[in-house]
């Protein structure tokens, strides 16, 4: 959240302004951005903000199963997401977006192709092959027998294993705390699951 003002000031557009908390917000017109599962916390959040000369943007990063129960299908206007948060592949740097509005997007494939010089074949073809491993796993019935190749609850078990070890830690550390989370039934996965954020080490509390 620290680097959106920055970035709205350094590119110092006449167009538009920082503008801080959503919830503070008083005018018409607005570009609201929801970070969905919020990071670090985890939590589920909502647009604030609701008028007919408003934009809302979605940033689903964190929106997959091994992150955070899935309790229904992500049927927003402007959804952001990235592989890097998919399966860790940061250094891949590709994203995408899925745009309900045709004139919308239209504007966001000329803003990338003034402001970028575009992503590269290699990410491309990488990305490519990291959507297919995953998809795979979970449609190619010779896969299905392999647990370990079902790249979500791989992840789920490896966070929910990370979460455990912290939690031991920090309890017999008797001087920070940690968060708990509720346990929520997921679409996914049909089972009922508790939040595991990927950032763990951000929630201990002096």
């Amino acid at each position: 959240m620290q680097s959106f003002p920055r970035v709205t000031d350094y590119l110092r557009s006449g167009l538009y302004r920082w503008s801080g908390d959503a919830a503070k917000f008083e005018g018409d017109a607005y570009i609201e951005v929801v970070c969905s599962p919020n990071n670090p916390d985890g939590s589920i959040r909502k647009a604030v903000l609701k008028s007919g000369n408003g934009k809302t943007i979605h940033d689903l990063a964190y929106y997959w199963p091994q992150y955070t129960p899935i309790t229904g299908a992500a049927d927003h206007d402007i959804m952001l997401f990235t592989v890097s948060k998919l399966s860790g592949h940061a250094g891949t740097r590709l994203g995408w977006a899925l745009v309900k509005d045709v004139e919308v997007a239209k504007k966001m494939v000329k803003f990338m192709e003034l402001n970028t010089i575009g992503v590269s074949t290699d990410s491309q073809l990488r990305a490519a092959n990291i959507l297919k491993a995953i998809s795979d796993g979970y449609e190619r019935p010779d896969l299905q027998a392999n647990p370990n190749l079902k790249m979500f609850e791989f992840g789920r078990r490896l966070l929910s294993m990370r979460w455990q070890k912290l939690r031991e830690a920090v309890k017999a550390s008797c001087i920070f705390t940690l968060p708990d989370f509720e346990a929520v039934h997921c679409e996914f996965t049909g089972e009922t699951t508790e939040t595991c954020p990927g950032t763990p080490l951000t929630y201990l509390m002096y």
